[in-house]
């Protein structure tokens, strides 16, 4: 294989992989979502895909946010029917909210989750 060929054997690979990211990363829209915690102590804010039966998976720690303060994580979803928990749990490990939102969901509420305070 010659220079030239070799060249365009890159080029073409480049271009393969930048197609391929591309064609995943459109596949799983989703959004910034603003957690503001009102409750009195910090929060962990944990997500998880509801299934169709209403089981789901083994819940993601997204962000930690502190008492009366605001902090912005990202989140996937699959699907306009794609449903994720969102939950958030106080340092003795007790849920202090949770919360199933689809994306049509979020966008009623300009993706801002406000946690209350207790």
């Amino acid at each position: 294989m010659n220079k030239q060929q070799r060249g365009i054997l890159y080029i073409g690979l480049g271009l393969m992989l930048l197609f391929t990211i591309a064609l995943f990363t459109a596949c799983e829209p989703g959004g910034d979502i603003t957690v503001e915690n009102q409750h009195n102590e910090e929060v962990s804010i944990y997500s998880s895909h509801v299934r169709e039966d209403g089981s789901t998976d083994e819940p993601t720690k997204q962000v930690t946010v502190s008492a009366n303060a605001t902090k912005t994580f990202t989140e996937i979803f699959i699907g306009e029917n794609w449903i994720n928990r969102i939950e958030a749990i106080d340092p003795s490990g007790k849920v202090v909210f949770s919360h199933d939102y689809k994306m049509s969901d979020l966008d009623k509420i300009g993706w801002k989750i406000t946690i209350p305070p207790e």
